[in-house]
């Protein structure tokens, strides 16, 4: 049996119901070692899993935003990306980060 992008989306789904942000951001370093190419739902989903972080939200903001920022150079980003940075960073930096991120989201739409 082997992986494929579906079974990659498939897990990094059930990461995000979970509330794994770690393992979603394992799994998705996987999927490009793997030379799959990650899509949208990949990305939104471990973003997903880094907003949900809860009582580890330090770690998961900084992961999001480094994700957002990687994906944004491949041009794989939406909405629900930003929106899910913006969740991941609203409880530790909000004013540092929720400007630059409304600013890029403007300058991306």
């Amino acid at each position: 049996l082997r992986a494929n992008l579906v079974s990659f989306n498939s897990t990094l789904t059930a990461c995000e119901l979970a509330s794994r942000w770690r393992c979603s951001v394992l799994l998705l370093e996987e999927l490009h070692l793997q030379l799959f190419e990650s899509q949208l739902i990949s990305i939104n989903c471990v973003l997903s899993a880094l907003a949900r972080a809860g009582t580890e939200k330090l770690g998961a903001w900084c992961g999001a935003v480094g994700l957002l920022v990687t994906s944004q150079r491949a041009m794989t980003t939406d909405v629900l990306s930003y929106k899910e940075v913006i969740e991941a960073c609203a409880s530790q930096r909000p004013a540092v980060i929720t400007p630059w991120l409304l600013d890029s989201l403007a300058s991306s739409l």
